[in-house]
């Protein structure tokens, strides 16, 4: 009798140590993704020649790259590098575009394995914001997209998007700026 308490205690001990070792693990990704997104990507406005110059200087491959910059009229150019990490790869991500009223500008990071409402609270004390500017679930139920308007100055955003609304894991972080009357 004896014996088969002390195993159960020790079962529901190993248990609740794995547990709250994932959970440290998890906490120490989410300050590792904010960290390199912080030192990337807010130090500056970003501008996409500015970050493609950081991911040649990083000596980064290109995953992928999706239109092109144009000196006028409207266009649309992504690109992004994988970067290796020793707590897990992730995605730097630049995004140019220019449209009939609004030129845009993105420097996010990307992965695929933190959970959404760990990694917001985290966010939230990491950079120490306020209460979101607003916060909507998409048309179709898979993401929810939270932002902090003028987060970095006026006709900026930091805007976060996460599958918690389907459990599922990854989130993407952006610093957006906008400038308006842009050809």
């Amino acid at each position: 009798m004896r014996m088969e308490l002390m195993k159960k205690f020790l079962g529901v001990a190993f248990g609740l140590a794995l547990l709250t070792s994932v959970s440290a693990d998890a906490a120490d990704r989410n300050v590792s993704l904010i960290t390199a997104f912080k030192d990337i990507c807010t130090i500056e406005p970003p501008t996409f020649a500015k970050i493609s110059q950081k991911a040649a200087a990083m000596k980064l491959v290109v995953h992928q790259e999706l239109g092109q910059s144009k000196s006028g009229g409207q266009f649309s150019h992504n690109k992004s590098w994988f970067i290796p990490d020793t707590a897990g790869q992730y995605e730097l991500i630049a995004m140019e575009a220019n449209g009939a009223k609004n030129h845009v500008e993105n420097c996010g990071i990307s992965a695929t394995d933190p959970d959404g409402e760990l990694f917001k609270k985290t966010l939230i004390s990491a950079m120490s914001l306020t209460a979101s500017t607003s916060e909507i679930i998409t048309s179709d139920g898979e993401m929810r997209v939270t932002s902090w308007k003028d987060e970095f100055g006026e006709g900026t955003s930091l805007i976060m998007v996460d599958g918690t609304p389907k459990g599922h894991a990854g989130v993407m972080l952006y610093y957006q700026v906008l400038t308006p009357g842009m050809p």
